[in-house]
């Protein structure tokens, strides 16, 4: 992603590090964001800690994330967490790692001098089929799907 990142916009600056030990000074950012990247870090609780560090008094820690409503999106998980469970002999307990990455941010967020305001900024509807949601499984375009061994996701 990097790569795609300094292809697109050779005006940003970018750097590869360990999310939980960030290359900078304290205090040296306004802002900080996290999209769709906490449940992907080996610990979240130290890099939402190293992050807010970075960030100035009175400066802004932005979660972009969904609603947590997935609809019939959840529904079609929940098929696929039974089957993985009666067919392969798969327990999927942890199919939602973003909840609980949200969850530790969240604590964070509400200790004491931490001040949560929550906002919709962007609101989109997609829609997908049955047959695209099992393609998207196949490739491991979810990172729940990374708990599925490979020989057992066929």
């Amino acid at each position: 992603m990097l790569a795609v990142l300094r292809a697109k916009r050779t005006t940003i600056a970018a750097c590869l590090a360990e999310s939980a030990y960030p290359p900078f000074r304290a205090s040296v950012f306004d802002v900080a964001l996290f999209a769709h990247v906490l449940h992907l870090v080996p610990d979240v609780e130290a890099t939402v800690r190293a992050t807010i560090a970075l960030i100035r008094p009175g400066g802004l820690l932005i979660s972009g994330s969904d609603d947590r409503e997935m609809g019939l999106r959840g529904q079609g998980d929940e098929a696929i967490q039974r089957v993985a469970r009666e067919v392969a002999g798969i327990e999927m307990t942890s199919w939602r790692p973003y909840e609980g990455a949200l969850n530790t941010l969240e604590r964070i967020i509400a200790e004491p001098g931490g001040e949560e305001a929550r906002t919709t900024s962007v609101g989109w509807t997609a829609m997908t089929t049955a047959r695209r949601h099992l393609e998207r499984l196949a490739r491991r375009d979810f990172s729940s799907a990374w708990l599925i061994p490979d020989d057992a996701l066929p």
